[in-house]
């Protein structure tokens, strides 16, 4: 190489025969100039290059088209690794950013071991922090019938078929029950309706909106009708302070950041449509 004329060994194959024919390339600001011991200059203009490479440290291998029929493109192989800092520093950009020299594939490393560094703790903090302030902020601003159709579309998910009508004396106790609760919240928005599911689990669950379901093995369990009312005031304090409906868009919230930081879109979209994703969030047993 001559410093001074910025000129780099190689070898050219004319696309047309596998012989090589020794070359000397010569850096400028427009072009990438050819010379042959035997043959005329051929400049090749940045533009109409394509490069590729076998790993980090292989040779070089600059390919030109002259037209579009060609199936065999004209090829360069260069050896010197400081071809593509040299080429940087002539025509910055002019060989596009897979040209990059030696320092930027280092900055890149850099940044990519920076965010691989920064990114977790900063997901953490959105996840403790960020995530709870906004799903709070955005879930009490949800008009009351937005909350009684997602509370619809859980149970609908979580219940198929729909649960049977209680005998009339159970209804009859619940729906007393549920009228002593609500007088001490007169103004509160909610119409609470009570499902009683047949399984044997003691529990009890509330759902967005009013929508309360609660276990045959709970009512079973309680001995008297004050117990259950406990049972049934602690659920519907879950609705009045809006905890489901916060858990579900808190849940969400949390796909749609992991899929954008992922870059997919689908699962982000499929997050804000299917609810019923965040089932669990909304399993608020007697232990709370």
């Amino acid at each position: 190489m001559s410093p001074s004329l910025m000129e780099f060994e190689g070898f050219y194959y004319d696309g047309k025969s596998p012989t090589r024919h020794p070359v000397k390339l010569r850096l400028n600001p427009q072009h990438l100039h050819l010379i042959f011991p035997d043959q005329p200059l051929l400049s090749w203009p940045y533009s109409g290059l394509r490069m590729t490479r076998t790993g980090s440290d292989g040779p070089i291998r600059l390919e030109r088209f002259i037209s579009k029929n060609e199936v065999t493109p004209r090829l360069v192989v260069i050896e010197d690794p400081e071809f593509l800092a040299e080429a940087h520093r002539v025509a910055p950009g002019a060989l596009g950013s897979f040209l990059a020299p030696p320092q930027r594939r280092n900055l890149r490393r850099a940044l990519i071991v920076l965010a691989l560094v920064l990114i977790p703790p900063l997901f953490f903090g959105i996840w403790k922090f960020g995530l709870p302030v906004l799903s709070d902020t955005f879930a009490g601003n949800i008009p009351v019938a937005w909350e009684e159709k997602l509370g619809e579309t859980v149970y609908e998910s979580m219940f198929q078929p729909p649960l049977k009508e209680p005998p009339p004396e159970l209804r009859e106790a619940l729906d007393a029950i549920s009228k002593r609760l609500l007088t001490a919240v007169p103004k509160q928005p909610y119409q609470f309706h009570i499902y009683v599911h047949p399984g044997n689990m003691v529990n009890a669950l509330a759902l967005p909106g009013g929508t309360v379901v609660v276990f045959q093995g709970l009512i079973n369990a309680t001995e008297t009708p004050e117990e259950l009312a406990g049972v049934l005031a602690h659920e519907y304090q879950h609705v009045l302070l809006k905890h489901s409906t916060r858990g579900i868009i808190r849940q969400v919230a949390v796909t749609i950041v992991l899929a954008a930081m992922l870059g997919d879109s689908n699962s982000a979209l499929a997050a804000i449509l299917e609810t019923a994703g965040a089932l669990e969030a909304l399993n608020f047993s007697r232990g709370m």
